[in-house]
């Protein structure tokens, strides 16, 4: 049993500025405990608003300006914030720092990537993140990080569409509803729309539907028999957010997600991610909306105060006017994700060729004929944007290469 769990149940009885001062003021401790260090300490800054509170209260605390680091992509048609960012640094009035990459970076780096992080991990902003924290160590040796505000405040997008699809899926996949085995009995092209997807599943598994790389219904059409035999049976990403959900001793739907992706996403992506890029190159990174304290009094909002009607995030937006201009409070953001959707159809094409076929992915036997052929021709034409399926099959085969460069199920 853990030691410590987060409880939902109490809630504040905190609303408009009274929450917005409570708020900034766990804030506002949380950063000034993490500023304690005998070494240099700086902050990761992606243009968006939950690096750049953390940038701004770093600032302000120190009373001198801090180093700030950001990466942008070279050539990039869309998704490269380092213009935001250095406007954030602008306005806190920080010594700021930027890393330009491009696509020949991601070629010179693959053989550390798949070193540091020891396994075919596919988070498209790990590679950045271990560049960025190699550049940063010249300068810093602690980064503080924004990691972890949209897991505790509600700032992805998918909870906003979930806790309103929910009010149909709760309605049209009740147990005594005929439609969740009308779903289900649809060919797997058919069931691509995540609604009817969600129809189909029981409540608490509702919600991995949403983070899947490659989509459950449609795995039968990718895989190799052997492979689907092997699994068949197997617990899924379903039933560990299953038991993750049941954990949670609220009854409000949103909070269950949260505690869902706080207890699954947060440690085995993006807490992963940065303490591996970061620990390869000798710098310590920090995550301010994580303190315990924090994450404890979050989990006590009234979920209203984390999304209200379209705006998620919403009460640390209303710390963040207090420190930023507008138009980064409320934009979105991206974070440190590369560019792979025009990447992948064009300077990194030729990677694909290389590691998926000629000998690579598509001879190891994990696939069915054909089938990793087509998401590249469909991802090359635009019918399809493929992008993050393509990244995390040219890791695996990157990981292969390094650890297993002899192994195949093909006879």
């Amino acid at each position: 049993q853990p030691f410590w769990r987060l409880d939902y149940s109490e809630k504040l009885l905190l609303d408009g500025d009274d929450a917005v001062a409570a708020l900034e003021q766990e804030l506002r401790a949380s950063v000034a405990g993490m500023l304690v260090a005998d070494v240099p300490v700086g902050a990761f800054v992606s243009g968006g608003v939950d690096s750049g509170v953390i940038a701004a209260m770093m600032t302000q605390l120190r009373g001198s300006p801090v180093d700030t680091f950001t990466i942008g992509f070279e050539g990039a048609v869309a998704g490269s914030e380092h213009r935001e960012a250095a406007r954030v640094a602008a306005h806190i009035g920080s010594h700021h720092h930027v890393l330009m990459l491009a696509p020949e970076h991601v070629l010179n780096s693959f053989e550390r990537w798949v070193d540091v992080f020891d396994e075919p991990f596919a988070d498209q902003a790990a590679l950045p993140t271990m560049l960025l924290a190699e550049y940063a160590r010249r300068h810093v040796t602690v980064v503080l990080t924004g990691e972890g505000a949209d897991e505790v405040f509600g700032g992805y997008s998918n909870y906003r569409k979930r806790v309103h699809q929910e009010r149909w899926t709760r309605w049209l996949g009740h147990a005594r509803s005929p439609i969740p085995m009308f779903v289900k009995a649809l060919p797997p092209e058919l069931r691509k729309d995540r609604l009817l997807r969600a129809i189909a599943e029981p409540l608490p598994r509702r919600y991995r539907t949403i983070p899947n790389v490659f989509d459950i219904a449609l795995q039968p059409l990718l895989l190799a028999p052997a492979i689907l035999d092997a699994t068949r049976g197997a617990p899924d990403i379903g039933d560990i957010a299953a038991r993750a959900y049941a954990e949670c001793n609220s009854a409000d739907y949103l909070d269950c997600l949260l505690h869902v992706d706080t207890r699954l996403w947060l440690p085995d992506d993006l807490l992963t991610k940065v303490d591996r890029a970061t620990m390869a190159h000798s710098l310590e990174g920090r995550v301010p909306y994580l303190d315990h304290r924090c994450v404890e009094f979050c989990a006590r909002l009234n979920p209203s105060l984390k999304i209200r009607g379209n705006r998620h995030k919403y009460l640390l937006k209303r710390v963040a006017e207090r420190y930023l201009p507008p138009e980064i409070v409320h934009r979105d953001k991206q974070g440190f994700v590369m560019p792979l959707t025009e990447w992948l159809a064009g300077r990194l094409s030729g990677e694909l060729d290389q590691h998926l076929f000629a000998g690579g992915l598509e001879q190891r036997g994990l696939f069915r004929g054909g089938a990793l052929r087509r998401l590249v021709a469909e991802h090359r034409s635009g019918r399809r944007n493929h992008a993050g399926r393509l990244w995390a099959l040219l890791i695996l085969e990157r990981w292969f290469r390094r650890y297993l460069p002899e192994w195949s199920l093909a006879p």
